[in-house]
Formats: C-alpha cells, sequence, structure tokens
C-alpha cells in the first residue's frame, strides 16, 4: 500500500495479489505530452482558445480526440484538464484554464472530459482548489476567499464535472496552495467533505507534483483524502513511520481502494494483452539510457587499458627488464588501478540512478532495466576489492593506497 501511495508519478504500481496491473498517466493540458517516455500527440488549441468558442460539441470532440491518442499508446491517465479561474490577468497558466467564470468552464470541461471517457480514459481534472496563481505557488501560498465565492466561482468548475460525468472512471488532482491555514492536498473539508461528501465523487486524489516543499507529507495526505503522491517516493516527507497505527494502515487502505476503483473502471483493463508488444516506452528508455552509459564507460576502460599496456611495453624495453606485463591477473589489476576516475563516474551515475529515484519497478516487468543497472553496480564492487585485495606498485613504483576504494564502496 505504500508503494502505491508514494509511487503515483506518471503511473500507478502493479499490486499482483490482486492482480492489478502497473498503469501509466501522462501530461498535457492540451494533448498528450509524455516527456518521461518521449511519446507526444496532437497538439490542440489550448483551454482558453476553446472556451472562446463556447462550443461545449466542439470540447466534446477535442477531449474525444486526446483520449483516442492517449488510448492508443496504453496510457489512459491524462493529467488535464485544468479548470481553474483567470482571477487576473498575470497569472503564468492562464493559457491552460478556461475562462474567469465558473459556468463556463465547467460546460467546456465537463464535455471534454465525458469526451475522453468515451475511451476509457480518466481525467485528473485540476488544480483542486483555487490554484489561481504561480508566483510562491510551492512556498506555502495561503489563498483567502470567502465560502460563497469558492463555491459559486472557483469550485464551481469542479462539482459540474464531477456531477455531469458520463463516463465509468475519473481521477482529480489537489493543488499546491493552502486554503487558509490548510494545504488543499491533505484539506478533509475540500477532498473528503465536499468533493465526496456532498458531490457524490467516487475515485482517487493525486497531489500535484511531489517535491516535498516542507508541507507534502504523505502522511498528512493519505489520512485526510489525498490518495496518491505524484512523485517517486524520493523524500523523507514520503517516509510512513508509524505503520503500526490502525489509522495509518485504514487510511491507507482506502486511499489504495480509491486508486484502484479508477484504474479498475478504466480502459487499462480492455486491453486483451498489455504485453503483446512487449516492454513499454519509459522502461525502453530507461534501458537505453543504461546500455548507452555502459558502452561509452567501456570504450573507455578498454582505451586507458590499451594505452596503459602500451605504455608500460615502452617502459619494459627502456629498462631492459623482461617483465610479463600480458599475464591477464595484472592486466586487470593495473588497468582497474589505472581507471579509477572512470570508476567514479560509475559510482556517481549508479548513486544517483539506481539508488536515490526509486521508481517502484521492482513490482512489475519493468524491473529489467534496474536489473542491468544492478549488473553494472556489481562490475564495480568487483574491480574495487582486487584493488583493496591487491594494491598494486603504478608506474611510479609506489605502492597504492587501500583506502581511495574502500571508501568508495563505503559510500556505495
Amino acid at each position: 500500500m505504500s508503494d502505491l501511495v508514494n509511487l503515483g508519478g506518471f503511473q500507478t504500481v502493479a499490486v499482483d495479489s490482486v492482480r492489478k496491473t502497473a498503469t501509466l498517466d501522462s501530461d498535457g493540458t492540451s494533448g498528450l505530452n509524455d516527456w518521461v517516455t518521449g511519446v507526444f500527440g496532437t497538439p490542440f488549441p489550448v483551454e482558453v482558445l476553446i472556451s472562446q468558442t463556447w462550443n461545449p460539441e466542439l470540447a466534446q470532440r477535442v477531449g474525444s480526440a486526446v483520449g483516442a491518442e492517449y488510448a492508443d499508446c496504453h496510457i489512459y491517465g491524462w493529467y488535464g484538464p485544468a479548470m481553474n479561474m483567470h482571477r487576473t490577468a498575470f497569472c503564468g497558466r492562464n493559457f491552460e484554464y478556461y475562462s474567469e467564470d465558473g459556468v463556463l468552464s465547467g460546460v467546456i470541461a465537463s464535455a471534454e472530459v465525458n469526451g475522453a471517457a468515451e475511451h476509457g480514459v480518466y481525467a485528473y481534472i485540476k488544480h483542486f482548489a483555487l490554484n489561481d496563481q504561480e508566483t510562491n505557488r510551492c512556498s506555502f501560498l495561503l489563498t483567502y476567499s470567502d465560502e460563497q465565492a469558492i463555491r459559486e466561482i472557483y469550485l464551481k468548475p469542479f462539482e459540474m464535472c464531477v456531477k455531469n460525468f458520463t463516463g465509468d472512471a475519473l481521477a482529480v488532482m489537489s493543488s499546491f496552495n493552502w486554503i487558509g491555514t490548510k494545504y488543499s492536498g491533505s484539506n478533509p473539508y475540500l477532498l473528503n467533505n465536499v468533493l465526496r461528501g456532498e458531490w457524490g465523487y467516487r475515485g482517487m486524489v493525486l497531489s500535484d507534483w511531489d517535491g516535498s516543499y516542507g508541507y507534502q507529507l504523505t502522511d498528512d495526505c493519505v489520512r485526510n483524502g489525498n490518495d496518491a503522491m505524484l512523485g517517486f517516493n524520493s523524500y523523507e516527507s514520503n517516509v510512513l513511520t508509524d505503520t503500526d497505527s490502525a489509522t495509518l494502515v485504514q487510511a491507507l487502505r482506502q486511499a489504495s481502494k480509491n486508486i484502484m476503483y479508477t484504474v479498475a473502471n478504466s480502459g487499462n483493463y480492455t486491453v486483451e494483452n498489455p504485453d503483446e508488444a512487449g516492454l513499454d516506452n519509459m522502461t525502453l528508455t530507461f534501458i537505453g539510457i543504461d546500455v548507452a552509459i555502459a558502452a561509452v564507460l567501456a570504450a573507455v576502460e578498454l582505451i586507458v587499458v590499451f594505452r596503459w599496456r602500451r605504455k608500460l611495453g615502452k617502459a619494459a624495453d627502456g629498462r631492459g627488464k623482461n617483465r610479463k606485463w600480458n599475464s591477464t591477473g595484472i592486466l586487470i589489476i593495473m588497468a582497474a588501478e589505472k581507471c579509477r576516475q572512470i570508476h567514479v563516474c560509475i559510482f556517481l551515475y549508479l548513486a544517483f540512478y539506481d539508488s536515490s529515484v526509486d521508481f517502484g519497478w521492482d513490482n512489475d516487468s519493468r524491473s529489467t532495466s534496474r536489473n542491468f543497472s544492478a549488473g553494472l553496480e556489481k562490475i564495480w564492487y568487483f574491480f574495487q576489492i582486487i584493488l583493496i585485495l591487491f594494491p598494486s606498485r603504478g608506474f611510479s613504483g609506489r605502492k597504492q593506497s587501500r583506502l581511495f576504494p574502500l571508501v568508495l564502496m563505503i559510500l556505495s
């Protein structure tokens, strides 16, 4: 349950015990724009232009076209459309919000969301709520308004989308800002009382990008109606420490149920054979990165080995000594010794890619890429162990220290 809640960045992870498959979500508000996997679709007109047509039928056709492209790529979660207000002309994201009018925004947004749902795509209607300013949006931005304005203007598009929804699966994305002194992503009055209690919403709520920012706490969010974090379980704020707490376990169970309700009613389970096309684009992308880096490092290692061998041969000839530099063991030790800087590069790569960012792929078939990285890591350890156990004499004739490779192994 912890992985399902914390690893919500552009995906929902697999849950083998209930045969839930791993799924993919994607940006953007005006069409498929998946910068994670490099999959892009038709760039449709932005929301403000669509709302200027005052034509819900046209908006429905746009939503249907967006949904068709998502479904063709087997991506059934759409991070859009966005329906915050044009409260000021200077908001940095007015281009992807419909209007300054709540009702007009609700009519056009509902049409787009229902159009996408025709293809089994669930829209994450966003940003819920009062996310009408980009400046300082992640710096404890406190938004104040009276209840009448909140309900009649700022919540109206979301309410209309929920109440007029004709599909099977819908999702909601909460916002960065605070409403009064309560973060929107952990606001039970907003997410439970209004959204679920008053409007009858059923489904998952996802946070906006989980950068922690000092207030995005997974524990706090799941206890108050926000079911998943849009990130990769990368921060201390994602750690669930009180796992023996009955109230936390209950909150995690409810969050998991909400996530799986949305996924189970989407088009993810209409694909007859999800493995037919082989590995998905996200997996192929990261495997490609692994292979490219490994190839470059191997090439550099070989160049260093051959250049060092040539230097050793010239030095031996110059001193008239008959040393057996072709010995395999000596070559391995000398190559490892003279490639320490290359090994540092491998270490830095593995430390960042393989350790600090956990994509949760160990739960499904996408673990292939991480297994490849684990293989590179074993090679790294092998070279460092050689340096520790068999410190040799370098070109200068001085005995090399065991300390440097030992420190790197401890850091690993």
